[in-house]
């Protein structure tokens, strides 16, 4: 049950009308989870200041049952900072992704608990 979310400072008009579409199929992928699981939020227009800039920047925290460790980690880095990049145009230096492992308990869509995979 991945939940993202990204925050940024930029505009909403330079978000992509898709983009949450698209963020919430490429987290099935490069997750492996089914995408009816995925919830995705973007946060635009954030006052945020990085690296002693306030330029275009975005952050982006993710939580998901039983998916992230020091191995896989990297490798998921990798593919959403390019994806951020590419979409929005921010530069893969302004980007910082941080992952949370949720124990099953911890989260209830709906009126049930998940399960993991």
């Amino acid at each position: 049950m991945p939940i993202c979310k990204l925050i940024t400072n930029l505009a909403t008009k330079r978000i992509p009308q898709e983009f949450e579409a698209l963020l919430s199929t490429n987290l099935s992928t490069i997750l492996e989870k089914p995408i009816e699981t995925i919830t995705v939020m973007v946060q635009p227009e954030t006052r945020m200041y990085r690296s002693g800039s306030n330029e275009d920047t975005a952050y982006m925290k993710i939580w998901s049952i039983a998916r992230f460790n020091k191995d896989t980690n990297p490798v998921y880095h990798e593919k959403l900072v390019t994806l951020i990049h590419k979409q929005l145009g921010i530069p893969k230096e302004r980007i910082v992704i941080s992952l949370h492992d949720l124990k099953p308990e911890e989260v209830y869509p709906g009126l049930k608990i998940v399960k993991t995979n």
